[in-house]
């Protein structure tokens, strides 16, 4: 069974396990099951795009990267990215346990929470394999001697997968707690958001652009998964 298969019998299950929200607040069986089977479907479509032509430099010119992106070139730092997955595990767990406590949000919009998430990974890995944009490691010494996996890896750049479900999760959040929400909960899930970001960055696995790109495509996911389910 592929990943893609796994994910999507996960997401079925939870919306067999999770309680459905009260009438006012769900939408049609139809529209639960676009928005729970649309991120596992785009993981799936990702997996089946064929594989980028290799560049034969390495490194490659920096020359190559727009102005913008160029100074954030090094090579890779671990404890960045570390840092950065702890983010999301502490933004995933704040959010989710205060969506559930909260009665007028509930399980549902920690439900909405998941498929914002697994939405915004099947959009982040489209674009990932239509762009095919190479990553700052094919710009540093990093480049010599790479595995097969971690070369194809490395065309994978745009846009950060990481940064797109730290702010799918901080922007369902927002929009299941709504006008509940106080001010320095909305500053404090976006500024975690954006450390996500920031981490990947610093940790030489992404280009300032490629954020940017994921941070939109996790607050697009969100709001899509939201519209379609309320």
């Amino acid at each position: 069974m592929t990943r893609a298969a796994r994910v999507g019998l996960l997401v079925l299950a939870s919306s067999v396990l999770v309680p459905r929200p009260a009438p006012a607040q769900s939408g049609s069986t139809l529209r639960e099951a676009v928005a729970a089977l649309s991120g596992p479907v785009l993981i799936f479509m990702s997996q089946q795009i064929p594989a980028p032509v290799m560049p034969t430099c390495g490194p490659c010119p920096r020359s190559e990267v727009n102005r913008f992106d160029r100074w954030t070139i090094h090579e890779e730092l671990l404890a960045p990215q570390v840092a950065g997955w702890a983010t999301i595990g502490g933004l995933l767990a704040y959010t989710w346990t205060d969506m559930a406590r909260d009665d007028a949000a509930g399980f549902s919009h920690v439900r909405a929470s998941m498929e914002s998430t697994l939405l915004s990974a099947g959009i982040a890995g489209v674009l990932k394999e239509t762009f095919h944009r190479r990553r700052p490691a094919w710009y540093t010494s990093s480049a010599l001697g790479q595995s097969a996996a971690k070369t194809r890896d490395n065309m994978r750049s745009f846009p950060s997968g990481d940064t797109s479900i730290g702010f799918a999760l901080a922007t369902s959040y927002v929009l299941s707690r709504g006008a509940r929400l106080k001010p320095f909960q909305r500053v404090l899930v976006f500024s975690a958001a954006s450390l996500v970001g920031v981490g990947r960055v610093v940790g030489g696995k992404h280009f300032p652009t490629d954020v940017l790109g994921g941070a939109a495509v996790g607050m697009f996911s969100a709001w899509a998964v939201h519209e379609i389910r309320f």
